[in-house]
């Protein structure tokens, strides 16, 4: 599939032509003054056409670099709000089912292989791009970091509660107590909806329309598809429901 032409190379170029026609023209332009003049004169034809030429330059060189940095924004702001939507849809769906009703018991145990699934994925282009959150405005980049902060403590809850489980499924181990596997269980729910709220307000400040992209992104989980919620309506409804 052909590659979008880069637009602002192409604007680069028309300004390094332009710049180069600049300083011919106004050359040719003070030319005839110069050819009776005095060396003086014409060393003035020289500057002129430097002058003109290099203030196109100039002008050109900075109208390309802030549109590169425009498009680049417009890339990474895309980019994050695609992995971010998708983790978050993940973390409605895990909650939906099984955590939110998920009371453990004998028949119905927290074991790790059941533990461990429910691990999120590592980020892969956040961490990608890490060098450039600092092009993000202030007011998008608080609930960006906030949410994958939000995330991590998620994995971490997750990954101590299989190993727990691990350890207590090796022969010669009391079974748990109901209570307390209850207690871990509404902890993994606290730690799924805290990462509701700064999801939602990432996805509101990064910019991108949600309509169609925001489907596409939930269409892989079941659950939140079956809520009958857009992904910013579920992320609304379940931020703070008990």
């Amino acid at each position: 599939m052909p590659s979008a032409p880069d637009l602002s190379r192409q604007d680069l170029m028309f300004f390094t032509a332009l710049a180069a026609l600049g300083g011919f023209a106004a050359g040719v332009a003070v030319a005839p003054l110069a050819l009776g003049a005095t060396t003086g004169a014409s060393a003035w034809t020289g500057v002129v056409g430097a002058l003109v030429g290099g203030s196109i330059g100039i002008f050109g060189t900075t109208y390309h670099d802030r549109r590169r940095r425009k498009l680049e924004l417009e890339e990474l702001k895309a980019s994050l709000y695609a992995e971010i939507a998708d983790r978050a849809a993940r973390c409605v769906n895990d909650y939906l089912k099984p955590w939110r009703r998920w009371e453990p018991t004998a028949a119905n145990p927290l074991t790790r292989e059941r533990v461990a699934k429910f691990r999120p994925t590592d980020p892969l282009i956040f961490n990608a791009v890490a060098g450039k959150l600092g092009l993000l405005p202030a007011d998008v980049l608080i609930p960006v970091m906030e949410f994958y902060y939000r995330l991590d403590h998620l994995t971490s809850a997750l990954e101590s509660l299989a190993a727990l489980c691990a350890a207590r499924e090796k022969p010669g181990q009391s079974p748990p107590k109901e209570a307390e596997d209850e207690g871990r269980a509404k902890r993994i729910v606290d730690r799924l909806q805290s990462c509701f709220e700064p999801a939602l307000r990432a996805l509101q400040k990064l910019g991108v329309p949600e309509a169609t992209f925001d489907q596409e992104i939930a269409r892989p989980y079941p659950f939140v598809r079956g809520s009958g919620e857009t992904l910013r309506g579920a992320l609304e409804k379940y931020a703070s429901q008990s």
